[in-house]
Protein backbone atom coordinates (compact mmCIF):
# COMPACT_ATOMS: atom_id res chain seq x y z
CA UNK A 1 0.00 0.00 0.00
CA UNK A 2 1.20 3.46 -0.79
CA UNK A 3 2.53 5.43 2.14
CA UNK A 4 0.37 8.40 3.08
CA UNK A 5 1.63 11.80 2.02
CA UNK A 6 1.57 14.47 4.65
CA UNK A 7 1.14 17.98 3.46
CA UNK A 8 2.28 20.65 5.92
CA UNK A 9 -0.39 23.00 6.95
CA UNK A 10 0.30 26.47 5.73
CA UNK A 11 0.51 29.02 8.50
CA UNK A 12 1.15 32.69 8.75
CA UNK A 13 4.60 33.82 7.70
CA UNK A 14 6.88 34.64 10.67
CA UNK A 15 6.98 38.30 11.40
CA UNK A 16 10.56 39.65 11.80
CA UNK A 17 11.18 41.10 15.22
CA UNK A 18 12.68 44.57 14.95
CA UNK A 19 15.95 45.09 16.78
CA UNK A 20 15.50 46.79 20.09
CA UNK A 21 16.57 50.36 20.02
CA UNK A 22 19.60 51.07 22.15
CA UNK A 23 21.00 47.52 22.03
CA UNK A 24 24.28 48.86 20.59
CA UNK A 25 24.53 51.72 23.01
CA UNK A 26 26.17 49.70 25.81
CA UNK A 27 29.12 48.38 23.73
CA UNK A 28 29.67 51.84 22.25
CA UNK A 29 29.65 53.44 25.70
CA UNK A 30 32.10 50.82 26.99
CA UNK A 31 34.42 51.40 24.03
CA UNK A 32 34.33 55.15 24.60
CA UNK A 33 35.12 54.73 28.28
CA UNK A 34 38.05 52.44 27.52
CA UNK A 35 39.38 54.94 25.01
CA UNK A 36 39.15 57.78 27.52
CA UNK A 37 40.88 55.68 30.20
CA UNK A 38 43.62 54.70 27.77
CA UNK A 39 44.26 58.27 26.71
CA UNK A 40 44.30 59.40 30.34
CA UNK A 41 46.75 56.67 31.30
CA UNK A 42 48.98 57.60 28.36
CA UNK A 43 49.30 61.19 29.48
CA UNK A 44 49.55 60.24 33.17
CA UNK A 45 52.45 57.84 32.70
CA UNK A 46 54.07 59.52 29.74
CA UNK A 47 57.75 60.33 30.23
CA UNK A 48 58.94 63.86 29.49
CA UNK A 49 62.54 64.73 28.65
CA UNK A 50 64.10 68.16 28.31
CA UNK A 51 66.08 68.31 25.04
CA UNK A 52 68.52 70.72 26.70
CA UNK A 53 69.18 68.18 29.47
CA UNK A 54 68.46 64.76 27.93
CA UNK A 55 69.87 62.99 30.98
CA UNK A 56 66.78 64.07 32.96
CA UNK A 57 63.34 62.53 32.46
CA UNK A 58 60.23 62.94 34.59
CA UNK A 59 57.38 60.44 34.64
CA UNK A 60 54.33 61.04 36.79
CA UNK A 61 56.39 63.41 38.94
CA UNK A 62 59.29 61.00 39.45
CA UNK A 63 62.80 61.87 38.29
CA UNK A 64 64.78 59.43 36.16
CA UNK A 65 68.49 60.03 35.49
CA UNK A 66 70.42 58.61 32.53
CA UNK A 67 74.11 59.02 33.27
CA UNK A 68 75.09 57.78 29.81
CA UNK A 69 73.40 60.82 28.23
CA UNK A 70 75.82 63.23 29.95
CA UNK A 71 79.05 64.13 28.20
CA UNK A 72 80.72 65.77 31.20
CA UNK A 73 81.54 65.05 34.83
CA UNK A 74 81.17 67.12 38.00
CA UNK A 75 78.33 68.92 39.72
CA UNK A 76 74.69 68.38 38.83
CA UNK A 77 71.67 70.60 39.51
CA UNK A 78 68.26 68.92 39.54
CA UNK A 79 65.58 71.35 38.24
CA UNK A 80 62.12 71.71 39.76
CA UNK A 81 60.49 71.12 36.36
CA UNK A 82 61.42 69.14 33.28
CA UNK A 83 59.72 69.95 29.99
CA UNK A 84 57.22 71.94 32.02
CA UNK A 85 56.37 69.00 34.30
CA UNK A 86 57.07 69.22 38.06
CA UNK A 87 59.61 66.98 39.74
CA UNK A 88 58.17 65.68 43.03
CA UNK A 89 60.31 62.64 43.76
CA UNK A 90 63.87 61.43 43.23
CA UNK A 91 63.18 57.96 41.88
CA UNK A 92 64.41 54.62 43.19
CA UNK A 93 68.14 54.23 42.38
CA UNK A 94 67.91 57.47 40.41
CA UNK A 95 71.58 58.42 40.93
CA UNK A 96 72.58 55.05 42.31
CA UNK A 97 75.89 53.60 41.15
CA UNK A 98 76.91 56.90 39.54
CA UNK A 99 80.62 57.31 38.82
CA UNK A 100 80.72 60.76 37.17
CA UNK A 101 78.77 63.06 39.50
CA UNK A 102 80.69 64.78 42.31
CA UNK A 103 77.96 66.97 43.82
CA UNK A 104 74.16 67.04 43.49
CA UNK A 105 71.91 69.97 44.36
CA UNK A 106 68.16 69.38 44.24
CA UNK A 107 65.93 72.39 43.61
CA UNK A 108 63.05 73.35 45.91
CA UNK A 109 59.82 71.51 45.12
CA UNK A 110 60.96 67.90 45.39
CA UNK A 111 59.13 66.20 48.27
CA UNK A 112 60.40 62.62 48.41
CA UNK A 113 63.69 60.77 48.00
CA UNK A 114 63.22 57.17 46.94
CA UNK A 115 65.04 54.05 48.05
CA UNK A 116 68.69 53.82 46.95
CA UNK A 117 68.38 57.24 45.30
CA UNK A 118 72.05 58.16 45.89
CA UNK A 119 73.36 54.73 46.86
CA UNK A 120 76.57 52.94 45.93
CA UNK A 121 78.12 55.87 44.11
CA UNK A 122 81.82 56.57 43.65
CA UNK A 123 83.05 60.14 43.38
CA UNK A 124 79.89 61.70 44.81
CA UNK A 125 81.02 63.89 47.72
CA UNK A 126 78.03 66.09 48.56
CA UNK A 127 74.23 66.06 48.24
CA UNK A 128 72.13 69.16 48.92
CA UNK A 129 68.42 68.52 49.47
CA UNK A 130 65.85 71.34 49.63
CA UNK A 131 63.56 72.31 52.49
CA UNK A 132 60.60 70.84 50.60
CA UNK A 133 61.75 67.23 51.11
CA UNK A 134 59.58 65.41 53.68
CA UNK A 135 60.78 61.79 53.44
CA UNK A 136 63.95 59.87 52.59
CA UNK A 137 63.68 56.19 51.78
CA UNK A 138 65.55 53.02 52.62
CA UNK A 139 69.31 52.93 51.85
CA UNK A 140 69.04 56.34 50.19
CA UNK A 141 72.79 57.13 50.50
CA UNK A 142 74.03 53.67 51.47
CA UNK A 143 77.36 52.42 50.20
CA UNK A 144 78.47 55.73 48.68
CA UNK A 145 82.19 55.41 49.22
CA UNK A 146 83.19 59.06 48.78
CA UNK A 147 80.18 60.85 50.28
CA UNK A 148 81.36 63.47 52.80
CA UNK A 149 78.46 65.87 53.38
CA UNK A 150 74.67 65.97 53.15
CA UNK A 151 72.37 68.94 53.55
CA UNK A 152 68.84 68.21 54.88
CA UNK A 153 65.89 70.59 55.29
CA UNK A 154 63.68 70.99 58.37
CA UNK A 155 60.54 69.53 56.77
CA UNK A 156 61.72 65.92 56.87
CA UNK A 157 59.29 63.71 58.77
CA UNK A 158 60.80 60.36 57.87
CA UNK A 159 64.48 59.47 57.45
CA UNK A 160 65.01 55.74 57.11
CA UNK A 161 67.39 54.22 59.65
CA UNK A 162 69.45 52.63 56.85
CA UNK A 163 69.85 55.83 54.84
CA UNK A 164 73.56 56.35 55.65
CA UNK A 165 74.63 52.74 56.04
CA UNK A 166 78.12 52.02 54.67
CA UNK A 167 79.29 55.59 54.05
CA UNK A 168 82.88 55.48 55.40
CA UNK A 169 83.82 59.09 54.55
CA UNK A 170 80.63 60.78 55.72
CA UNK A 171 81.53 63.53 58.21
CA UNK A 172 78.98 66.33 58.02
CA UNK A 173 75.19 66.39 58.02
CA UNK A 174 73.79 69.90 57.90
CA UNK A 175 70.27 69.62 59.29
CA UNK A 176 68.24 72.83 59.22
CA UNK A 177 66.12 71.80 62.16
CA UNK A 178 66.37 71.13 65.89
CA UNK A 179 67.92 68.31 67.88
CA UNK A 180 64.44 67.23 68.92
CA UNK A 181 63.39 66.98 65.29
CA UNK A 182 66.44 64.92 64.46
CA UNK A 183 65.87 62.48 67.30
CA UNK A 184 62.20 62.14 66.39
CA UNK A 185 62.77 61.34 62.72
CA UNK A 186 65.99 59.27 62.76
CA UNK A 187 66.58 56.14 64.83
CA UNK A 188 69.56 54.66 63.02
CA UNK A 189 73.29 54.74 63.72
CA UNK A 190 75.62 57.01 61.81
CA UNK A 191 79.15 56.16 60.71
CA UNK A 192 81.79 56.96 63.33
CA UNK A 193 82.86 60.60 63.43
CA UNK A 194 79.73 62.07 61.84
CA UNK A 195 78.50 65.37 63.25
CA UNK A 196 75.02 66.77 62.73
CA UNK A 197 75.08 70.57 62.48
CA UNK A 198 71.80 72.13 63.61
CA UNK A 199 70.06 75.28 62.41
CA UNK A 200 70.81 77.17 65.63
CA UNK A 201 74.54 76.68 65.23
CA UNK A 202 74.85 73.85 67.73
CA UNK A 203 76.23 70.45 66.93
CA UNK A 204 74.53 67.18 67.67
CA UNK A 205 76.81 64.21 68.17
CA UNK A 206 74.53 61.52 66.84
CA UNK A 207 77.08 58.73 67.13
CA UNK A 208 78.93 57.63 70.23
CA UNK A 209 81.79 55.23 69.36
CA UNK A 210 82.03 54.19 73.03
Amino acid sequence: AAEPVYTPVAGPAPVPVPAKKGRLRVPIIIMCLLAVIGIGAFFMFRAYTDPAQPWFTVQNGTLIFDETARDYEGTLNVPSTIAGKPVKKIGTSCFGYSTTVTEITVTEGVEKVGALAFAYTTGLKAVNLPDSVTSIGILAFAGSQDLEAVRLGPSIEYLDATAFMGCPKLQHIFFHGTAQQWEAMYEGDLPEGVTVYLADGNQYEAYDPN
